[in-house]
Order: structure tokens, then sequence, then C-alpha cells
């Protein structure tokens, strides 16, 4: 083709891109267009959808060039003419376009766990490795720490806008980001930092109780499993809610305490009571019980009711499920350092003897004292022994995060500092090495959106060694 012959071609290129009518009415640029500057808007997502999906059968090459242009334009054009009527396809945009999701894709490409198999975006992983980063680096910045959360839940929301084509609520983002980032930074006192992203609801706080109770049951349980349990802890008391009125709670709270004595009753409601459900109701009367054990078994189902009712004045079922999975997320990817961010209140006797025994040292030969001496002096509670156990771990533990001797120290450290003891204490003979290379394996179960360093880790648990 000769010179003169190309230069026609482009400027017929050109030309009908620039002059796309509809009916009389000439099409208004898209690159002029208010939608083309939101990286969230439909029109945004559409073309970086389409030109990721083009990138995999165009030219080999990714530069930029006329033939790759004319391949685009005739074959994005007909799906863009009918989607958006009222713009023309330009070349700038489209060429911004390309540009962006192949700078996006270069990145990611350049991480191998930074895509899911499908392609997607594996979030989990970029929010780690950017904590990561941050952690490494100096701070120079006198904004608020979560700030930075913010800024990252920017960034990241317009990859994922970019590369799977959807649009992330950067809020729901940043309070994901900032749970995690948090933990990490070292002499922030939790009294004094309040954010947007910390302010919570009576399900927030259902939530918390929950992970106290399933943690303590299985201090090592992994994150997807706590997750599970607590959509299991929904399921069920969404089915109790639904089955039972407060009164028939009352009455089998009443029923499953005189069992407990060798009592057997009639009552017909009792047949209906499946056995997680019944686990629900005798979790009250523990929880209840182990506070105040001199309480009466009338009094302990009249309390019984009460906790289910304002349960059930959160209208838990009408949550979007997806509104009550975030929350669930955002507190399970926490674990354990949540601790540190809670107020617990303690009262009666059992928290009396707690802070009494109290010692950073042999923690689950303390915890077994703690409950001899306690059920030594209510025989009545030797069938919660195990509920007593737990809630005894889960004050020894509240108090580890809340009374450290190093207040400068982040709530991670703690963590590992926690975790660290006690699998000291489980294995003496083991060297500093396998110790920290378990404590690795358990912080990618438990906590796998926060950075692990071995360096770091090593001057938590062996302070001495390291000087």
């Amino acid at each position: 083709m000769s010179e003169e012959a190309d230069r026609k071609e482009k400027r017929l290129t050109t030309s009908t891109l620039r002059r796309v009518t509809l009916g009389t009415q000439f099409t208004d640029s898209v690159d002029e267009a208010p939608e083309f500057h939101n990286p969230y808007s439909e029109l945004n997502l559409f073309l970086s959808q389409k030109i990721k999906q083009e990138m995999r059968h165009c030219s080999n090459s990714k530069k930029w060039s006329v033939k790759l242009q004319d391949e685009l334009i005739h074959k994005i054009t007909p799906e863009f003419e009918k989607r958006f009527p009222h713009y023309r396809l330009g070349l700038s945009a489209l060429k911004k376009t390309w540009e962006k999701v192949s700078y996006y894709s270069e990145q990611m490409q350049e991480q191998k766990e930074a895509l899911t198999q499908d392609g997607k975006l594996n979030i989990p992983f970029l929010i780690k490795e950017n904590l990561r980063r941050f952690s490494s680096a100096k701070n120079t910045c006198q904004l608020h720490p979560y700030h930075y959360a913010h800024q990252l839940a920017l960034k990241m929301s317009e990859c994922i806008a970019i590369i799977d084509g959807a649009h992330p609520k950067v809020d729901q983002l940043t309070q994901a980001i900032w749970s995690i980032h948090r933990h990490l930074i070292p002499k922030l006192d939790p009294e004094q930092l309040k954010t947007p992203y910390d302010d919570y609801d009576k399900i927030d706080k259902l939530i918390v109780k929950k992970i106290l109770e399933f943690t303590a049951q299985n201090p090592r349980i992994s994150q997807n499993d706590l997750s599970f349990c607590l959509r299991q802890f929904f399921k069920h008391l969404s089915q109790l809610l639904h089955a039972f009125t407060t009164k028939e709670i009352q009455q089998l709270a009443v029923v499953l305490q005189a069992i407990k004595t060798g009592i057997f009753s009639q009552e017909p409601l009792f047949e209906k009571l499946s056995f997680p459900l019944a686990q629900l109701i005798e979790t009250e009367i523990a929880s209840i019980l182990i506070d105040s054990p001199k309480k009466l078994p009338s009094e302990v189902a009249q309390t019984v009711g009460e906790v289910f009712e304002k349960i059930r004045a959160l209208k838990v079922e009408e949550w979007a499920e997806s509104a009550l999975e975030s929350k669930i997320q955002t507190w399970a990817q926490q674990s354990d350092l949540l601790c540190r961010w809670i107020r617990l209140h303690g009262q009666g006797p059992l928290f009396e003897l707690i802070t009494k025994k109290w010692t950073r040292q042999n923690l689950e030969s303390t915890m077994v004292e703690i409950v001899k001496e306690y059920i030594g002096e209510y025989p009545s509670l030797a069938f919660y022994a195990k509920l007593i156990m737990e809630r005894v771990w889960t004050w020894l533990k509240y108090l580890w995060y809340t009374q450290y001797p190093y207040p400068e120290a982040s709530t991670f450290d703690r963590f590992l500092s926690w975790h660290g003891m006690i699998l000291k204490e489980q294995c003496p003979e083991s060297s500093p090495e396998e110790t920290i290379s378990n404590l690795r394996l358990l912080c990618q179960r438990m906590l796998p959106l926060v950075p692990f360093d071995i360096d770091r880790a090593f001057t938590v648990l062996y302070p001495k060694e390291t000087k």
C-alpha cells in the first residue's frame, strides 16, 4: 500500500469515528463525557472489560499502533453504540483505557498470587502485600493512621474496576484494610484513636461475643473455619427465633436446667428443639450461671429470655446477606487481635478469682487451677466445666493483650508473644527456629491478611538472643 493510500485510510478511520450520527443528532465524544473520568462508571467498566477481553485476541504486541487501534474499533464499536447510543467512541478514550488496562495487567502478572485462577484480583493477597510494604517503610506522614488505609482502598478500587469490571464499595474496603492495619502500628492507643471505621452496632458486638467463644473452644481456629462457625450461628439463631417465642424459649431454658439435675420433663416444646438450637440456649444458661452461680432456675430462664429478646430486636434476618457477610469477614480476619480493641466488663466471683490468679507464665496450668478452685466453691457448675475453662481462657487472653508490659507494642506483637509463649510451653524441646516456623504457619491460618516477618517474630519471642 502506498504512503498516500495509507494516509487516506487513516483519515477515513478517524473521520468515521468523528462524525457518527443518530438520525439527525450528532453524538458526543466519549472523551469529553464526565462518565469517562469516573473509573467506576458503567461506561468505564464496559470499556475496561471489553479491552481486557480483546487483549487476549488482538495482535501479539501490547504497544499501541494503528493496526491495534483499527482492530479494537472494529470489535468494540458495534456493542458500544448499542450500550451508549449518545456517545461516540473516541480514539483518545480508547487509547487511554488500553494503556490503563495494559499497565494494571502487567503489574498483576509480575506477582503470581495477585490473580485467582479465574483471572480475578486476589484482594486478600493485595491487602497483605501492601501492608507489608507499609510496615517496612518509615512513616513520615503526619496524617491520621487510617488515611493510609483509605488511600490504599482508593488505589485498589480503581484496580478492581479495571481488572474485574466491578464497582467496589470504597468505605467497606477501607474498613477491611484498617481492621488489619491498626494492629500493625506500634505506639497506638485504642483509647485515644477513633476513626469513622470504628463505629460498631449491636450486631458487631454479637459477632465479637461469638468470636471470643469460638476462639476459646479452638484457640488455633483458622479464619475460614471461624467465618463458617459465625455463619452457622446466625443460621441457627434465625431458626430458633422463628420457631419459638421469647416465652417459649424461657420455658425451654427451665427444661434444659432441669435435665442437668436429672429431672426429665414431658414438655411438648422440647420435642421440637433440635440439638443446634438447644446448644444456643444452653450456652446462654451456662454464661449466666458462670457469672452468677447462685441464681435460681427461674431467674436464669428469665435472663435467657431477655437475651434472646434483645437479639430478636436486631432483626438480623432482615439484613442483606452480603452486609452480614461483610461484618463476619471484617471481624473473623482479626481473630485474637480484636482483644485489644474491645472492652470487657468483668464482674462476679469468677472474674475476681481470675484477677487474683492472673499471671503471664504457665497459662494452661493457671487456667486449670482457676477452674478447679471455682468448681470446688460452686459444685453445681461441674456440668459446665468445659465452658468455665473457655471463659477463663478468654479472660487470660484479654488481660494479656490489654495489660501488656510494653505499651508501645503493636497488637500483632502481642499476638506473636501470646501464641509464641503457648508454643514454647507446649513444646519446650523445640528450637527457636522450629517455634518461629510453627508460629508462621499459625499466622497463615488465623491471620491470612497479616504480613509475617520472621526477624520481627524472633525479636518478640527471643529478645535476649537478638540484642
